[in-house]
Formats: C-alpha cells, structure tokens, sequence
C-alpha cells in the first residue's frame, strides 16, 4: 500500500490543501456564531376566516381604516352569499365579529 502522505499529492494536501480547509471551517464556524437572527416585524391584521367542514378561506388585512372596511366587506359579503339575514341581523355579525348557519361560519378577528 503506498503511503499518501510520502507522495508529492500528499504532502500538496496535508501542507496546502488540508490548512485550507480548516480555516475555511473556522471561518464558516465563525460566521455561524456571530450571524444575527431575522428581525421578525408584527403587522397587526383584521382577519376573515371562513369555516365549513374545515378552514374554507383565510383573508387577513392590514389593521387600519381601509383594511378594516374590506375585511367587513367581505364579511358582510359572505354572509349574504350563505344566507338570506337582513341589514338588521348582518349589522348584529359585524358586531359579534361571528356569523355560522348550518356546517358554515365566518369569523372577523382583530390580531397582532
């Protein structure tokens, strides 16, 4: 068997090629310890949430005047796809934030 190390190979690897490497770990390792974790940024949302046998349809919007009006929008859209409720009764949802009939229901949910 020949003795690698004996070869100009392997002196080439173990005097070159081998230091190489192990900077490049220690560098890697380095990189590594002192690397900064994301930054994680909360959005606050008003949330639609549809439900029939499972989650049909989440829709999530900004919490601000405008996100708010569509998530309402929808709301109120949906409840009047799946029911026949009047104004009255729809104003009644958007206050409880919730609507079911049958196997389906709707929920407005304000997150952060």
């Amino acid at each position: 068997m020949l003795d690698f190390y004996k070869t100009q190979a392997g002196r080439m690897f173990f005097d070159g090629t081998l230091p190489r490497i192990a900077d490049a770990l220690e560098k890697i390792a380095k990189n590594i310890d002192t690397q900064k974790q994301p930054e994680t940024v909360e959005v606050n949302t008003v949330n639609v949430i549809e439900f029939g046998d499972t989650v049909n349809r989440v829709s999530a919007f900004y919490d601000n005047p405008e996100g708010n009006k569509k998530a309402e929008e929808l709301f109120v859209a949906c409840i009047k796809e799946n029911s026949d409720y009047n104004d009255e009764q729809i104003d009644n949802c958007l206050d409880d934030g919730y609507f079911d009939i049958g196997t389906y229901s709707i929920n407005l949910v304000h997150s952060s």
